[in-house]
């Protein structure tokens, strides 16, 4: 059974048009997709379901939550002894990927391939790929994450709007879901979609419940488009709960009360910064708080696997966490304290409290509680956006509902907080097309996907932009810990920012040392990333210079060290696998990969 939002939204769906989903979290928008895949099936509409995910943890999760119980499979870049669950090409009926891996597939760079294309040693078989993907339901899924500009500037979102939109005129089954989406954001991507849509007849369809639909149809961005408001009354009613919401101007003024709430039942604490959420954590350990959790994106896969599963049992104590909690993380708490974040990301935030069982009827009974804590620091988001963020729920003296996004009487539901940051003044538009570059970037980008690029040039478009990802704005690498731990997946400016603190470095030369081996296990070697080395040292005085950074270049330099670790091999680089080695200390158990970790 679904929800009569997800009900609607396959009928929208099976009458040829693209729904665009805005439904609060929670509500099940996620675990509706065996059943559309079913249906699809079932009744000629479709032969599979991709659904795209922003996060390799919400992957995870879907896949093994949602999808496995329905033989469905998976895509995501992992280590070798990967499961024979995975899908790279798409070609199992029911798949949940990445957006990395989504992207580099449809833009014709598979990613089961993409060293040997990088390499220049084969153009791919990106055509099994195209037929799975264009013959199946494409789902969006937390579209906020990915596709606002606003809140994530820079060609990243336009890369994923182009390709929506390329899909959308290949005349595509296409789904967006969203919780937080702005009106703004809303009608840009709805009109991007019916301007492509119009040649086959089809159209984009705004579904939300009444409240929100008769918001939207009212707000001057997305007035003209069609908006239909779904009733759900059963939702509604179970969600309705007294919420108890303030500002506090540092964490010391809170601890106390979480250490006396966790008793009662699952305490949860955001921090902006890894670092920010490893001192919390310290300092709660220092309270005797004995039920004590930390989860950030800096934990190896293993850490992280073990720190889901006790977060699966714990119904007291307190979780730390950062903003991964916001998507694939499933928490039920009774309390959420967080640090100062735009609107959209409080409430996800939010979203993390009263959601079943025990931490609802909590909160059925004591009320729900959200806490911002708010240190005048702003060093992770816009700063315009966390004041207005601030200035909102001040202005309704804490009465916000951040569960229904309606008002009901006594509280403003968090979608008119929403609407208002929307129309609010900025310190540009909204949908703002960024600097100069990125304009040319995006032009090239949907000429390629319109003319049937080759995967080559795509490539060369990358280089000559400086950049790395189609969404990332830099590289994304491992870091070797140790066999017990595993490995951390982190972005490499920032494992060469912090190098003399979580890397080993040659003696001489101060480099960081990779360690290489042979897929076939037929030997490994550490070498010193000399070449990259001296290429960070002239990145990083051009970045002090205020240049932006290229990192195309540092990869590529990264990428000439990894061949003379194959060369001592003898072997190709596309049969290795390689990561940096982590300094000793620097991974903690359970505390994960932090520069702070060795000081003292």
């Amino acid at each position: 059974m679904m929800r009569p939002l997800m009900e609607e939204a396959y009928r929208v769906l099976a009458e040829g048009e693209v729904p665009v989903i805005v439904a609060p979290t929670g509500y099940g928008k996620t675990v509706a997709s065996p059943e559309i895949y079913r249906r699809s099936l079932r009744e000629g509409l479709a032969a599979g379901l991709v659904h795209v995910a922003p996060l390799r943890s919400l992957v995870k999760k879907v896949y093994r939550d949602v999808f496995k119980p329905h033989g469905g499979g998976y895509q995501m870049h992992e280590a070798p002894g990967e499961s024979p669950d995975k899908s790279p090409y798409f070609l199992r009926g029911l798949v949940v990927t990445t957006l990395d891996s989504y992207l580099w597939n449809m833009y014709r760079i598979p990613v089961a391939e993409a060293v040997k294309l990088e390499e220049r040693l084969s153009m791919g078989h990106y055509y099994p790929i195209a037929a799975a993907a264009l013959t199946s339901v494409n789902v969006f899924d937390e579209a906020h994450l990915y596709l606002d500009e606003a809140l994530t500037p820079g060609v990243g979102v336009d890369a994923v709007r182009v390709l929506v939109e390329t899909l959308a005129g290949m005349n595509s089954l296409l789904v967006v879901e969203t919780a937080t989406l702005r009106p703004s954001t809303l009608a840009g991507i709805a009109e991007g979609l019916n301007e492509k849509l119009a040649r086959w007849g089809r159209r984009a369809r705004i579904l939300a419940l009444p409240c929100q639909a008769k918001m939207l149809s009212g707000h001057e961005a997305t007035r003209k488009l069609e908006v239909a408001g779904v009733e759900d009354e059963e939702w509604v009613d179970a969600s309705t709960l007294e919420w108890h919401t303030r500002i506090t101007g540092s964490w010391d003024t809170v601890l106390p009360e979480m250490a006396r709430l966790q008793d009662q039942g699952l305490v949860l604490a955001v921090s902006n910064t890894v670092s920010g959420a490893v001192d919390l954590y310290r300092r709660l350990q220092g309270m005797g708080i004995e039920e004590l959790l930390l989860i950030h994106g800096r934990l190896s896969e293993e850490d992280r696997a073990r720190a889901e599963e006790k977060l699966g049992d714990m119904e007291t104590g307190v979780v730390v966490a950062t903003q991964v909690v916001e998507a694939g993380v499933d928490v039920n708490s009774i309390a959420v304290y967080t640090e100062a974040a735009p609107l959209e990301n409080l409430v996800q935030r939010a979203g993390r409290a009263c959601r079943r069982g025990r931490s609802l009827e909590y909160c059925r009974s004591e009320g729900a509680r959200l806490t911002i804590v708010d240190t005048g620091e702003y060093t992770v988001y816009d700063e315009d956006e966390t004041r207005r963020a601030l200035g909102l729920v001040a202005s309704r003296e804490g009465r916000v509902d951040w569960r229904l996004p309606c008002d009901r009487q006594g509280y403003t539901g968090y979608a008119t907080l929403i609407h208002e940051a929307d129309t609010l003044p900025t310190g540009g538009p909204i949908l703002q097309g960024g600097q100069a570059r990125e304009e040319a970037v995006t032009s090239l980008l949907k000429a390629y996907l319109e003319n049937d690029g080759r995967p080559w040039a795509l490539l060369d478009i990358l280089k000559h932009a400086g950049l790395c990802s189609l969404y990332r704005q830099t590289a994304m690498v491992s870091i070797l810990v140790d066999d017990a731990q595993g490995t951390v997946t982190a972005s490499l400016d920032w494992a060469l920012a912090n190098a003399g603190k979580i890397l080993q470095r040659g003696h001489e030369s101060g480099a960081p040392l990779v360690k290489a081996w042979r897929v076939d296990g037929e030997g490994s070697v550490i070498v010193e990333a000399s070449n990259l080395w001296s290429v960070w040292q002239r990145e990083r005085a051009r970045r002090a210079r205020g240049h932006g950074g290229n990192c195309h270049m540092l990869y590529n330099s990264l990428k000439r060290d990894i061949t003379r670790a194959a060369e001592r091999l003898e072997a190709r680089a596309t049969i290795l696998q390689w990561g940096f080695l982590a300094a000793p200390g620097a991974y903690q158990p359970g505390i994960g990969l932090a520069p702070g970790n060795m000081e003292g």
